[in-house]
């Protein structure tokens, strides 16, 4: 026994539950390709069903809310802003750690002369850094990095492209001693493993503003850490 004389009246009786937000996705997408196929009665007919939808709150009384509700409310909001303005102010701390953003707040030009710049602490031990620029835009961040005699920079992956202009000393990646003048490149996703220097470098260094943000350098002390374990085991 079936519930429907026609295609017809099943395809309506479908839609009128299409219109209401009431079919799982696949059924709607499926009753919606029918309704494509339909006649113009049938479209017509689910078109007036869609605008009925549509208004019927504005048939029903409207009731002022308990203000006990009001304020569960209105606190919940008051909650959630201010769990929000802490989380952003300790996320701007954070990024602020070591490295600073420098924005040119919407001019087309600007300039930082050396007396502006200080050399800040990286996690890295014997590492310090300048920040340069910082582009929003096109999401890169230009700095300085200075590396100490001697010091071995941890493996880490990169979120973004990542290229490094040697100013002056030496580093080693790879293998390969790249000395002043010398320039590599890494790709987004792409492991350049250690970087070491053995009588200390400073680079000018062009990154993903997603890695200079979130410090993914950092990852990579904890590889140092084993390694370390690794050679005095």
């Amino acid at each position: 026994m079936t519930l429907y004389h026609t295609e017809q009246e099943y395809l309506l009786t479908e839609a009128s539950a299409l219109a209401l937000g009431a079919l799982a996705p696949e059924d709607a997408l499926a009753i919606r390709r029918k309704l494509e196929s339909s006649s113009e009665d049938v479209l017509k007919e689910y078109q007036q069903m869609v605008w009925t939808t549509h208004h019927l709150p504005s048939a029903l009384p409207l009731v002022s809310p308990p203000t006990r509700l009001k304020q569960e409310i209105l606190g919940k909001i008051a909650a959630t802003a201010q769990q929000h303005v802490a989380s952003h102010s300790q996320k701007q701390h954070e990024s602020h750690e070591f490295i600073p953003e420098y924005d040119s707040g919407g001019i087309d030009f600007y300039t930082l002369d050396a007396d502006e710049r200080s050399w800040l602490p990286h996690p890295v031990k014997g590492v310090t850094v300048q920040s340069l620029a910082t582009d929003k835009e096109r999401g890169y961040a230009t700095l300085l990095m200075r590396l100490d005699a001697g010091t071995v920079f941890p493996s880490h992956s990169h979120a973004g492209a990542e290229q490094c202009y040697v100013l002056s000393g030496d580093v080693e990646v790879r293998g390969k001693k790249l000395l002043t003048g010398s320039f590599f490149s890494t790709q987004a996703h792409a492991d350049h493993g250690d970087i070491t220097t053995r009588n200390g470098a400073t680079v000018l260094l062009v990154v993903a503003l997603e890695d200079y943000r979130k410090s993914a350098w950092k990852v990579g002390i904890a590889s140092a850490k084993r390694h370390l374990t690794k050679m005095f085991a």
